[in-house]
């Protein structure tokens, strides 16, 4: 695969433009914020990574029942996707930090790292979603 037009194409085509892990984290997002409202905010939080790490499957999951083709290997903008997937592990410092100084700011990090990421998902899905949720 040479052209990046056509690169763009399978992702989109590969994710149903970000759709399926639209639905999966606005999910996980929901029932997390669900259940903070019935336990202590440390209870909360745990919540919230525990339906976040769980999101990530999940999608793969939805994308495959919705019967997405998968992504190529050689598609060039592979490990660009896979990058972006990832970001968040490299931002859990931040969330480690809140949740000592204080727990109940660990949804606004999240937040905050989750809408600095669905900037270039705008552009990679192709979808004005993303800049919205941004």
């Amino acid at each position: 695969m040479h052209d990046l037009q056509a690169a763009l194409a399978e992702v989109r085509a590969s994710s149903g433009r970000g759709f399926a892990a639209l639905v999966a984290y606005g999910t996980a997002i929901l029932l997390a914020g669900a259940v903070a409202f019935f336990v202590t905010a440390p209870w909360a939080v745990g919540v919230m990574m525990l339906l976040g790490a769980s999101a990530f499957p999940a999608t793969d999951a939805l994308e495959r029942a919705l019967g997405y083709p998968r992504l190529a290997a050689d598609n060039p903008l592979r490990p660009l996707a896979v990058q972006l997937s990832f970001v968040k592990v490299g931002a859990l410092p931040a969330v480690a930090i809140a949740f000592a100084l204080k727990p109940a700011l660990v949804p606004a990090v999240f937040a905050a790292i989750i809408g600095g990421q669905y900037i270039p998902y705008a552009w990679l899905h192709g979808s004005a979603v993303f800049l919205v949720l941004g």
